[in-house]
Parts: C-alpha cells; sequence; structure tokens
C-alpha cells in the first residue's frame, strides 16, 4: 500500500479548530467594542447633562429673580420635567414669555428643538426645578436615565 503525500492539506478537524478559534476572538471582539460604544455614549451623556445644567443655571441668574422657574401646571414649579421641545424653546431663545430678551442658553440642533432633547438611548434628559432644592442657593439637578440606574449630575 503506497501512502500518499498530504503535504500542504488541511484536515477537516484541523480547519474547524481554526474556524471556532477565530469565533472565539471575534466574540472577545465584539464584547469589546460594545463595552467601549457604552462608555463612549456614557461620555457624550456627561457632557451633555453638564452643558444642560449649566444653560438653565445661566437661565436663572438672569430671569431667576424675575421670572422665577418656567411655570406650565398650578403655578408650581415642575419636579423632573422632561426636556421636550417647550422647555429646550426656552433654552434657546424662541419662548418670549420665558426668555423675553431672546437669550441663547444652549445651543440645540433643529431636530433637538423639534424633538426634545434625548440622551443616546431615546429617553429625555430630565431636569428637577424643586423650590425646596433652588431657593436660596443655587442648587441644581440634572438627571439622566441609564439603562437600569439613573445617573445624576449636580451643579
Amino acid at each position: 500500500m503506497k501512502l500518499r503525500n498530504r503535504k500542504g492539506a488541511f484536515t477537516l478537524v484541523e480547519l474547524l479548530t481554526v474556524i471556532a478559534i477565530i469565533g472565539i476572538l471575534a466574540g472577545f471582539l465584539l464584547v469589546a467594542v460594545s463595552k467601549a460604544r457604552e462608555r463612549a455614549r456614557r461620555v457624550q451623556v456627561e457632557a451633555e447633562v453638564r452643558e444642560l445644567a449649566k444653560a438653565w443655571k445661566a437661565y436663572w441668574v438672569t430671569y431667576g429673580q424675575q421670572l422665577g422657574w418656567p411655570e406650565i401646571v398650578d403655578g408650581a414649579p415642575p419636579q423632573r420635567q422632561a426636556m421636550t421641545d417647550w422647555w429646550m424653546g426656552i433654552l434657546a431663545g424662541q419662548n418670549s414669555r420665558w426668555n423675553p430678551e431672546g437669550l441663547v442658553f444652549m445651543e440645540i440642533q433643529a431636530e433637538e428643538l423639534a424633538e426634545g432633547f434625548k440622551d443616546p438611548w431615546g429617553n429625555f434628559y430630565q431636569v428637577d426645578f424643586s423650590s425646596d432644592l433652588i431657593t436660596g442657593s443655587e442648587y441644581y439637578e440634572t438627571a439622566v436615565t441609564f439603562p437600569n440606574r439613573d445617573r445624576y449630575e449636580f451643579e
């Protein structure tokens, strides 16, 4: 019986082993990429929350003594108010009742102004305008809902 010379050929087991190893490495890569993407979203949210808190602080410094916080229901400041188009219009200088001078406290993209200011997961940013937190001090709370928990930024 004559044996053939099999140089350069792979067996099926060797080929499947290489494919399995490549699959495992690709799985590790996908996990790393998804964690990096999530971290990038969180960094983006932190920057946007800081910007939003600074915009409302600037609003309060400008109009706080004269107008107070914007009111929607029963003359009471809202708590954990979603930053919908109405609220973002105030910061963009497009609400003449609550921003009579038309000052722009925050540069807002047209789609954000039309749809409201949302985080990367599609939830509205929330701002707490509680009078008991704000009266007599410069204390602001902007809340962001992260998946499975809330994160708060204070200024």
